[in-house]
């Protein structure tokens, strides 16, 4: 095998699991939330604001936290101390953001569930908490 085969097929495999990663990436929101909504779908009051607002709120923490990584990192350790770059690379890795972020989402998800249950009605009310 010639080097140029060698390094073809080693971008090859490097775009085949970039390509696995942004995949998931966008589909964790959508499994993350269609899951918990099926955990609490009887409660639910508005099923279809949930499931909008959960995927769109696991996206716009996964953006948040990979903007504030990068943000900490270039803004504090970069100009301090350059033996921290290989641990902020690494803490500003997708793949670090993405498990931050779907770990982080399920007690969002789970508030926007309690913030979207059933209300009560007026036989509940009686029996008291």
């Amino acid at each position: 095998m010639s080097a140029s085969e060698s390094y073809t097929e080693q971008l090859l495999t490097h775009m085949s699991a970039e390509h696995t990663f942004a995949v998931v990436g966008l589909l964790w929101p959508l499994a993350l939330t269609g899951y918990i909504a099926l955990l609490r779908w009887k409660r639910l009051q508005s099923k279809l604001g949930f499931l909008i607002l959960g995927v769109l709120a696991c996206f716009g923490l996964q953006a948040f936290l990979a903007r504030l990584t990068r943000y900490v990192f270039w803004t504090y350790l970069a100009p301090m101390q350059p033996r921290y770059h290989l641990t902020a690379l690494r803490a500003m890795d997708p793949i670090v953001i993405t498990a931050a972020s779907a770990i982080l989402s399920v007690p969002l998800l789970l508030w926007f569930a309690a913030l979207l249950r059933v209300p009560l009605t007026s036989n509940d009310r009686s029996r008291g908490p």
